[in-house]
């Protein structure tokens, strides 16, 4: 899966795999100190002079990388997604036959994730509706990679019915997750109800003979 190289992954016209080795490696102790302080803090309460005493750097060599908080947040939700493409491939890719199988397997991993790091489903919330456009792009770099591993599962799908499948997918586990968040529903619940959905959704044969995309 291509890596955008967008805006908010530039500095001084380079991307970030560009910079020169101590700046790269400031910029990834920075962004960890991020992903690690929001596994045991809320997003509201993490000031961005507690993530530079984190990442062992000047509140001023932090702006300098994201000037805001909620590029650097972008950035680290970026980070904590790309475990889920990584566990989807080291597992599920290989073990999981058919298309239903793998695809309810990748949203149990999933809602999995969230719940281990209940932290990072608000910062989803708060970056989905953010209108800085830097950040924007870092949301749609971090919903192409959950887009693109859900994609994937469908491999075997019949092309007319794989993009819709993959939408109702994807809102399905925003939508339980929204729920599970707010008290709605519990994590039994949520994978009882997703489990459900794919079920409905593979009730009609919409697997090609051969197996083919």
């Amino acid at each position: 899966m291509a890596r955008p190289t967008t805006a908010a992954a530039r500095r001084d016209g380079l991307v970030v795999d560009d910079l020169p080795a101590g700046q790269r490696a400031r910029r990834a102790r920075i962004v960890a100190a991020a992903v690690e302080l929001l596994g045991t803090d809320d997003y509201d309460s993490i000031h961005m002079r507690l993530v530079a005493e984190r990442a062992g750097v000047a509140l001023g060599t932090l702006y300098r990388y994201f000037p805001s908080k909620e590029q650097l947040f972008g950035a680290a939700l970026i980070q904590w997604g790309e475990s889920f493409q990584q566990r989807y491939e080291r597992t599920i890719q290989r073990t999981a036959a058919h298309p239903s199988e793998r695809l309810k397997k990748t949203l149990r991993s999933a809602v999995t994730a969230f719940e281990r790091s209940p932290r990072f489903f608000g910062l989803v919330v708060v970056l989905q509706s953010s209108d800085d456009p830097e950040v924007a792009a870092l949301f749609r770099q971090f919903s192409g990679t959950t887009t693109g591993v859900i994609h994937d599962t469908l491999t075997g799908v019949e092309e007319r019915y794989r993009q819709p499948i993959e939408t109702i997918a994807l809102a399905v586990l925003f939508n339980l997750l929204r729920g599970w968040s707010l008290g709605s529903w519990s994590m039994a619940e949520v994978l009882v109800q997703l489990d459900a959905c794919v079920d409905v959704l593979f009730a009609e044969p919409k697997v090609s003979v051969d197996g083919g995309t």
